[in-house]
């Protein structure tokens, strides 16, 4: 190969190197934001949990309020 074939071969090795470098950077944010939203989605689940919990626990309190209702009435 001559000298000017090794130069576009060892320019086109230096732009292929730059452009892993992009996409390299471009995965590392993909991986920050993809574990950003696994921790809303923790949340998320969490948050409906409780939620869940609490009309389970509303549930209960009106069960025991008919229940008095229907002793009174």
């Amino acid at each position: 190969m001559t000298a000017e074939g090794n130069h576009v071969v060892i320019e086109h090795l230096r732009a292929i190197r730059a452009t892993l470098g992009n996409v390299e950077r471009g995965l590392g944010d993909v991986g920050r934001r993809l574990a950003s939203i696994k921790r809303h989605l923790v949340n998320l689940h969490c948050d409906i949990a409780n939620v869940s919990r609490r009309l389970d626990h509303q549930g209960e309190r009106l069960d025991r309020i008919e229940r008095r209702l229907e002793r009174v009435g």
